[in-house]
C-alpha cells in the first residue's frame, strides 16, 4: 500500500477513537497502547519518506557537482603546457598521440583517450556500470592544413541516476557520441611553447617577452611577438613557435583556407557552425530565413473615386489578400405626389367629341429612398481594385425614382502574403 494511503487509513483510525474518546470520555488501556504504537509508526514513516526525497535531492547535486569539477580537470589538463609539451613533436605532425589522460589531484582515473571511464558518485574509479553513474570520454583529433596541423579535444560526461533517485540524464560537453568534426572545439596549445634561453629574454633583431618560468633549472622560456594577419580568404586557427638557429624564434600565426556561407537574395544566415569556415572540417548546410515577415501589413487605406484602377499594394515576392471596402453615398429621395387613378371614360354616342373621361384621385405614396449597391473588392497577385454595383431603385406609382450616387470608395484591411519559403538552405563555398 502506498505510503499516503497508509497515512489516511491510520488517521480514520484515530478519527474513530476520538469519537470513543468524546462519546466515554475515555479509552481503555488496550485501546491505548494500540494509539501508541501507531503513532510511533506514523511518525517513521514520515521520517523516512523525508529522508528519501532529501537523499534523491542531494544525490542529484552531488552527481551534477562531480561531473562539473570532472569538466574542470579535463579542460584544465588540455590547456596545461607542462603535460601537452612531451606531446607537441607528434602533435604538430599531425599524429593522434596513442596515449592521453585525466587524473584527478588523489590519483583516480578521470579520463582517458580511446575507451570511457566510469566513476562513482564521488568521481573515483570503478569498474564495469554497476554503482558507476558518471562516464566520460575523450578523443582527440589533428586536422591537417598546408602548412600547420591543428589538433583539439572533444570531451562528454554522462551522468545518470539510479532507478530510485529519478534523477535525469545529463550530459556536459558534447551531446551525444560518438564525436563529428564540430565536438572538437578545445584547441590543444601544443603549438604555443617557447624556446629556453639562459635567463635572457633580449635579441637584436626580434623582440623577446618571457612567457615562462622553469622552478628545476632557473631557466625562463622566452618567445618574441607574433607577426599578425592571415593571407586573403584565410582565418587563423592558432599560433606556432618557430624556434631560430641563433636562439629564440619568432612566433606566426597558422592560418588556413575558408569557405564563404551564401543565401539565396533576400535572405540571410540564420543558423551555420562557424567551424563549418575551416576547410579541414567537413561542411554542414547553412540555414537561411527571409528577411521580411510571412504577413506584411499595408500601411493605411486607399480612398478614390470609384471604380478604384488596379493598384499596387504589396513588394516582390508578396501577394495581397482580399481586402475590405467601404462606400460614400450621395442620395436623393423622392416624394410621391397624388394622381389619378381609377379613370372611365364614357360616350354620347359614336362621336370621338362627345366621350369624356372621369378619374379618382388616389392618395400620395410617401418618401421612397434609394437603395444602395454593393462595393466588391479584387485581387490580382499584387494589385487590389474596387467597384460599385449599381441598385435597383423603387418608383412612383405616377412615376419618378430616388438616385444614389456613391461619391468614393475606401479599401482598407490590406495585408500581403509572403510567396516565397521563409526558410531555405544556403550554400558553402
Amino acid at each position: 500500500m502506498p505510503i499516503s494511503r497508509w497515512v489516511i487509513a491510520e488517521a480514520k483510525v484515530y478519527h474513530c477513537m476520538f469519537l470513543r474518546i468524546k462519546n466515554r470520555q475515555g479509552l481503555t488501556l488496550i485501546e491505548s497502547v494500540v494509539a501508541m504504537a501507531l503513532l510511533g509508526i506514523v511518525v517513521s514513516s514520515a521520517i523516512s519518506l523525508t529522508s528519501f526525497y532529501v537523499s534523491n535531492v542531494s544525490k542529484k547535486s552531488r552527481l551534477l557537482a562531480t561531473a562539473t569539477a570532472i569538466e574542470t580537470a579535463i579542460l584544465d589538463h588540455s590547456q596545461d603546457l607542462e603535460r601537452i609539451r612531451p606531446l607537441a613533436p607528434n602533435l604538430m605532425r599531425g599524429q593522434r598521440p596513442a596515449e592521453f589522460s585525466v587524473n584527478s589531484k588523489d590519483g583516480f582515473l578521470l579520463a582517458s583517450l580511446g575507451a570511457p571511464v566510469h566513476l562513482t558518485e564521488e568521481g573515483k574509479s570503478c569498474f564495469g556500470t554497476a554503482n558507476c553513474p558518471i562516464e566520460t570520454s575523450i578523443d582527440i583529433k589533428c586536422f591537417p592544413s598546408t602548412a600547420y596541423p591543428d589538433c583539439r579535444l572533444a570531451y562528454s560526461i554522462f551522468v545518470r541516476g539510479s532507478e530510485q533517485g529519478k534523477i535525469q540524464l545529463q550530459r556536459i560537453g558534447t551531446a551525444k557520441l560518438p564525436f563529428t568534426d564540430q565536438d572538437y572545439t578545445v584547441l590543444l596549445p601544443y603549438d604555443i611553447f617557447s624556446q629556453s634561453l639562459e635567463n635572457d629574454c633580449s635579441d637584436q633583431a626580434n623582440s623577446y617577452v618571457m612567457t615562462g618560468f622553469n622552478n628545476n633549472t632557473g631557466q625562463v622560456y622566452c618567445a618574441s611577438t607574433p607577426t599578425l594577419g592571415c593571407p586573403t580568404n584565410q582565418i587563423p586557427v592558432g599560433i606556432i613557435f618557430v624556434p631560430s638557429a641563433l636562439g629564440g624564434g619568432r612566433f606566426e600565426m597558422k592560418c588556413v583556407d575558408t569557405r564563404r556561407a551564401l543565401c539565396p537574395t533576400n535572405y540571410v544566415l540564420s543558423r551555420f557552425s562557424p567551424q563549418t569556415l575551416d576547410s579541414r572540417v567537413a561542411a554542414q548546410t547553412p540555414q537561411c530565413v527571409f528577411v521580411g515577415k510571412s504577413k506584411e501589413v499595408a500601411p493605411g487605406s486607399i480612398t478614390a473615386s470609384p471604380p478604384l484602377a488596379p493598384t499596387r499594394v504589396c513588394q516582390e515576392n508578396y501577394r495581397a489578400t482580399m481586402p475590405l471596402c467601404s462606400v460614400v453615398w450621395q442620395d436623393t429621395p423622392v416624394t410621391c405626389g397624388k394622381c389619378q387613378c381609377n379613370c372611365q371614360t364614357t360616350c354620347a354616342n359614336a362621336d370621338p367629341s362627345s366621350c369624356t373621361t372621369s378619374c379618382d384621385t388616389c392618395g400620395g405614396e410617401g418618401t421612397l429612398l434609394p437603395n444602395h449597391g454593393e462595393c466588391s473588392p479584387a485581387v490580382s497577385e499584387d494589385t487590389i481594385a474596387a467597384s460599385v454595383s449599381s441598385a435597383e431603385q423603387p418608383s412612383c406609382r405616377c412615376g419618378g425614382k430616388p438616385s444614389a450616387v456613391a461619391t468614393s470608395i475606401t479599401v482598407y484591411g490590406i495585408s500581403c502574403e509572403l510567396t516565397v519559403p521563409e526558410v531555405l538552405p544556403g550554400v558553402v563555398q
